[in-house]
């Protein structure tokens, strides 16, 4: 019997041909899930902090020093996490008027909306500004990377988005400290009665 001839043999099959190939991309992160991100695991890491503080007083103190721990914890990673959180729109004011662009911004001459001020960013884009003052133009200064979140100039009203941040940030680290020190609290009669009754 003869051999089949080679160009006899079936075609072969190509598979790839067959074969779809996708890259998977992971379409960017938006600020706000960002900002949710953040807030989680710095939320979990003050959970982690509290219960591991709880273990440690337990251990080295009375273990009425637990609900100190709990009482300046919560509030006091509370406030710190939104201290930090805030703090840099309350440092917007006070910085872009030094390092920002400041460009002029001239009453839109709008009746429905007397506040609005209208200004232009590096690529010619027109943007937004709500100002109270009922001048013609105000002098406004913005962040390249941000054109529509301006300032004013001239530093008004800076202080107002400043008060929350500092009286936040200045509560959550007395607290802090409060927190941190509850291993060695003595809390009179209580801590001695504890004391002599393990000597």
């Amino acid at each position: 019997m003869l051999a089949p001839n080679a160009s006899e043999s079936p075609a072969s099959v190509d598979g790839s041909t067959l074969v779809t190939t996708r890259t998977a991309t992971r379409e960017p992160e938006t600020e706000r899930e960002a900002l949710r991100r953040r807030v989680k695991w710095l939320v979990a890491g003050s959970v982690l902090a509290i219960v591991a503080m709880s273990v440690l007083v337990s251990v080295v103190a009375h273990p009425i020093n637990i609900i100190f721990v709990v009482l300046c914890g919560v509030p006091g990673f509370t406030f710190s996490i939104s201290a930090a959180f805030t703090a840099p729109q309350a440092v917007r004011p006070w910085r872009l008027p030094r390092h920002g662009i400041t460009v002029t911004a001239d009453n839109a001459h709008d009746a429905a909306q007397p506040s609005l001020y209208l200004y232009s960013d590096l690529d010619g884009n027109t943007l937004k500004y709500f100002d109270t003052s009922g001048r013609p133009s105000i002098e406004v200064s913005y962040d390249p990377r941000e054109p529509a979140k301006a300032v004013r100039a001239d530093g008004t009203g800076r202080w107002g988005p400043a008060l929350l941040p500092l009286a936040a940030g200045a509560a959550g680290l007395l607290l802090l400290v409060l927190f941190f020190a509850t291993p060695f609290m003595d809390f009179g009669p209580v801590g001695e009665e504890y004391r002599n009754q393990y000597r």
